[in-house]
């Protein structure tokens, strides 16, 4: 039978993990964002291929359309080329509107909901632990989510008329693994430029990176308990753990809701659920093959960790499930 131990726990005394980007001086001018930062290439491995079939096939058809007697005379080796070229065009095309219109916007609308509904407010600290509030986001990239909920932030501080200061503002922190597998360019310099650029200071900027040294240590969060104001996870389970290791998903997510602070908050969403392990309880199992992802999650936090039902929800938009949650004083 398998068995999950829970985490031991971090002691309240441990310092923040060490800045990955304390000495690394920023590319651009903060202002002006590098090419590579809005060209940001997602899956590459997946992508690629599509954009080198494209090419390819590009050629081939302008080829066999210029040649001698051109399509006509080639009909049937050119409408064997087009279908493909068109699927690999309407592959990139779709990649470029989820990932620079649809993504951004979901993000966007979930910062303003979080604030707007009470559940993170951003100008009260939840926990002393590190004297500051958090904001942690797991699998960041270039940090496209956290700059969705600082935007919301400095906009909220500015229709409450508090002035935009160091003190004011909660830390943000970026925990990734930084593999150019998943993401190209992706390294914690883009993490701090994005924020940057956005007017958050350069001092509550960090980035914390992955000890891939083995399972225990992927599935482990650097920081104490109730530490974190928000947790923010875009696909960040799967971009962390170990390709399709379930085991690894449900150790981090348990980790996110360690640190979670009391009256903190998280927002979770990922294509793959946490799935079961022999001798669960009954409690934890899917109920439906169509229930989707989140609802596991949800199950975990419920029946596993205790956590209140009710402020442990699966929302929707878009077709896409998302989870939030709040910890409450009874965790």
């Amino acid at each position: 039978m398998e068995l999950e131990e829970k985490r031991p726990r971090i002691t309240l005394t441990q310092p923040l993990p060490v800045d990955q980007t304390a000495s690394v001086p920023l590319v651009s001018d903060g202002r002006r964002p590098r090419w590579t930062s809005r060209l940001a290439f997602t899956w590459p491995l997946i992508y690629g291929a599509h954009i080198i079939v494209l090419i390819t096939l590009g050629i081939t058809i302008i080829i066999l359309a210029t040649v001698r007697g051109g399509a006509k005379k080639h009909k049937s080796v050119f409408w064997e080329v087009a279908p493909e070229f068109i699927s690999a065009a309407i592959a990139i095309i779709t990649t470029m509107i989820v990932q620079f219109i649809f993504i951004p916007k979901f993000w966007k609308n979930r910062a303003h909901e979080m604030i707007a509904r009470g559940m993170f407010d951003p100008t009260v600290t939840h926990s002393t632990v590190y004297g500051r509030r958090i904001v942690l986001e797991i699998g960041c990239s270039e940090g496209m989510a956290s700059a969705c909920f600082a935007r919301e932030i400095l906009a909220h501080q500015g229709n409450i008329a508090q002035a935009r200061t160091s003190a004011s503002l909660p830390i943000f922190i970026g925990h990734d693994r930084w593999s150019k597998w998943t993401r190209i360019p992706n390294n914690p310099t883009c993490y701090l430029e994005t924020l940057t650029r956005i007017g958050v200071p350069r001092d509550l900027i960090r980035t914390s990176r992955v000890d891939e040294t083995n399972s225990e240590t992927r599935a482990t969060l650097p920081f104490a308990d109730n530490s974190i104001s928000l947790v923010v996870s875009y696909l960040g389970l799967e971009e962390v753990s170990k390709w399709n290791n379930r085991r690894e998903r449900r150790m981090l997510f348990r980790e996110l809701a360690r640190v979670v602070a009391v009256g903190g908050a998280m927002i979770v969403l990922e294509n793959s659920g946490s799935g079961t392990y022999e001798g669960a309880k009954e409690e934890l199992k899917s109920k439906s093959w169509f229930e989707g992802p989140m609802m596991s999650y949800r199950r975990l936090l419920i029946h596993e960790l205790g956590w209140e039902e009710e402020w442990v929800q699966v929302r929707k938009q878009w077709g896409t499930q998302y989870l939030v949650a709040r910890k409450g004083m009874n965790v």
